[in-house]
């Protein structure tokens, strides 16, 4: 009857002590953040069946570093908890732990991007309108008024950040130690639209350069992205007086290739 008792169930003999706590960790882990339901494991793991998965959470197969592995990249579960001496009450805690951590690092990576905070800048942005001239993606747009073919916007920066033009335009500036960025969405197309130029520049001169980079062209069409180099002024200057500025538009305007773009999207 002992014999009978201590009887290893078929599929578990190869199963050593570690291996069959990791199987109750995964029991518990399935139970209390899956729902009990292993469907949405296989499915980010890109199985075609969830057997071997009911075969861990029964204690009948090993579970590998891949496994582990994969439910922390998929679902925040640390590896951690299935080291041999972490207790299966532990995992809780450990779980909450890992997930503090990991959203605290996320949000001082975004921080550490634009963590600069300059007043003399601030100032020196929302003291005056700002006038933005380009040449435009499109000329025939109703950002260009006059027979140069120049693209001259008035554009407001407030001290909260908020950037809004002429036309509409809204967005938002944020600052970075060395360059700074608009992230405008146009009112009309909805895109996304870039503008970085040099702290030290809009810090010290009326005038200062950017790099204007339209995610998709003003004229609606998709497979048309391009920079644009441009320059603010405090001042509007003449449309002519602008184009010397800016000079030859072969030298501060690039379209994205489409022959590129087809290649892109035929490999």
């Amino acid at each position: 009857m002992d014999e009978e008792k201590n009887k290893i169930p078929e599929g578990q003999k190869n199963l050593n002590s570690d291996d069959m706590l990791n199987s109750k960790k995964f029991a518990y882990i399935v139970t209390h953040y899956m729902d009990g339901n292993v469907e949405e494991i296989k499915d980010k793991f890109g199985f075609k069946s969830a057997s071997s998965l009911r075969r861990i959470r029964n204690g009948t197969t090993s579970m590998t570093d891949l496994h582990m592995l994969g439910l922390e990249v998929h679902f925040d579960i640390p590896q951690k908890v299935f080291e041999s001496h972490i207790k299966i009450e532990d995992i809780d805690r450990l779980i909450e732990e890992y997930r503090d951590e990991k959203k605290s690092k996320e949000q001082s990576i975004y921080e550490d991007i634009f963590r600069y905070k300059s007043d003399n800048l601030m100032e020196a942005l929302t003291n005056n309108k700002w006038y933005a001239h380009m040449y435009p993606s499109d000329f025939y747009g109703k950002w260009v008024k006059n027979k140069e073919g120049i693209s001259i916007t008035e554009t407001t920066i407030y001290s909260n950040g908020t950037v809004i033009d002429e036309h509409g335009n809204r967005g938002t500036l944020k600052l970075g130690l060395h360059q700074s960025f608009i992230f405008k969405e146009s009112v009309d197309e909805r895109n996304i639209n870039v503008i970085r130029f040099d702290n030290y520049q809009a810090l010290y001169n009326k005038n200062f350069r950017f790099t204007y980079v339209i995610v998709s062209n003003q004229n609606g069409k998709k497979t048309e992205d391009m920079v644009n180099f441009g320059f603010y002024s405090s001042k509007r200057y003449p449309p002519q007086e602008a184009k010397d500025i800016l000079g030859d538009i072969q030298k501060v305007q690039l379209k994205l290739d489409l022959d590129f773009n087809e290649r892109v999207i035929k490999r």
